[in-house]
């Protein structure tokens, strides 16, 4: 799991098989821009061990209010990456 400070209101959690498969800037504020990305790096799925253990149907980025997450389209979630953003008042 990873832990980011994104300012002073808001903090991302990120967890999954994936997590350390993946160097992307974790801190972007907009979620819409980080799935961007994220679509972009499962087009290269042969280059990522997680992805290449298990043959999956469908993966789709599922864009929540508040937390992105990989699933296996009519299955769910799949715990290769998931990204929530949490926030709170001093």
């Amino acid at each position: 799991m990873k832990v980011f400070k994104i300012d002073e209101k808001n903090i991302r959690v990120i967890y999954g098989k994936m997590l350390n498969e993946l160097t992307l800037d974790w801190t972007i504020r907009d979620l819409g821009e980080l799935k961007n990305q994220l679509d972009f790096a499962l087009g290269y799925e042969d280059q990522l061990p997680s992805l290449k253990k298990a043959k999956y149907k469908n993966l789709k980025i599922h864009k929540g209010s508040n937390h992105l997450d990989i699933i296996d389209y009519h299955v769910g979630t799949l715990n290769l990456l998931t990204i929530e953003d949490h926030f709170f008042n001093k």
